[in-house]
Order: structure tokens, then C-alpha cells, then sequence
């Protein structure tokens, strides 16, 4: 078992603590996954990062969500190849 530090408002990185505060305000207390997500340690951002793009792939493709002209150029489509 990995050993995260279960942070609370005191001990959190600057950027965490406005979170943990919302948690407490909301929760009356910090929950245990909030409190070691404040670290945000290689692996959480990771994992993070990795569910993002994969809720947004399922998503898309679920809701035929048009893509944003800013993002056309970018589009992928399936081309067919004249082999002869």
C-alpha cells in the first residue's frame, strides 16, 4: 500500500486549500479522497488526466458532439485509399 498523506486545510498545498475548504463547507468535513487528492501526487494526475480524456472520448461519441470550428482543423475522418 502506498503510503498519501491525508491532508486538511493546514497542511495542503496552496493550490488545494480553497478546494478542502469548499469539501469542509459542503461535507462538514473532508472526506478521505479529498484529503489525499489535495497532494495531487505523478500517479493522481495521471489517473486524472487519463479519466478526463476518456469520459470526453465516450461522451463525444455518445452525443455526436459536433466539433468546434477552432478544432476543425484537427478533426479526424476516415478516408478511403484508392489502391489502383
Amino acid at each position: 500500500m502506498a503510503d498519501f498523506k491525508l491532508h486538511d486545510i493546514e497542511s495542503a498545498p496552496e493550490g488545494a486549500k480553497p478546494l478542502l475548504e469548499k469539501s469542509q463547507k459542503g461535507f462538514g468535513m473532508i472526506p478521505g479522497l479529498h484529503a489525499v487528492m489535495a497532494e495531487s501526487p505523478q500517479v493522481l494526475d495521471v489517473i486524472l488526466t487519463l479519466s478526463q480524456k476518456t469520459m470526453s472520448n465516450y461522451i463525444n461519441h455518445i452525443a455526436q458532439t459536433p466539433v468546434d470550428e477552432p478544432f476543425k482543423k484537427f478533426a479526424w475522418s476516415k478516408k478511403t485509399v484508392n489502391c489502383w
